[in-house]
């Protein structure tokens, strides 16, 4: 979850990140996601409406339990997804260990 890469001005970051299960849903609003899949597996979920959201973040995000009428999709290692701010997205299912990069691009 460390930082790997940042611009130091706040417009890009990369991550490196592990999952052994699902976490959050999140919305971003101002942030695009482009998720990398090193190795393992998931079901990735986009779209919907999240379920029970919070407060956003001092970050711009807005998290909740879950998403409700996404398009679920299969990653594996090799794929990348990219994910516009505004879009809940959601890793709902987990084969774990899932290793992926995520590089945040701030609009």
């Amino acid at each position: 979850g460390a930082p790997l890469v940042e611009d130091g001005k706040g417009q890009f970051v990369v991550n490196a990140s592990r999952r052994d299960g699902p976490g959050l849903a999140e919305v971003h609003t101002r942030d695009t996601d482009i998720f990398h899949i090193l190795t393992g597996s998931a079901t990735f979920v986009t779209g919907g409406k999240l379920r029970e959201p919070a407060s956003p973040s001092e970050d711009y995000e807005v998290r909740a339990l879950g998403i409700d009428g996404g398009q679920p999709r299969q990653l594996s290692a090799g794929d990348v997804i990219v994910v516009p701010p505004g879009v809940p997205h959601w890793f709902s299912e987990i084969q774990s260990p899932m290793t992926y990069y995520v590089v945040k691009v701030r609009s």
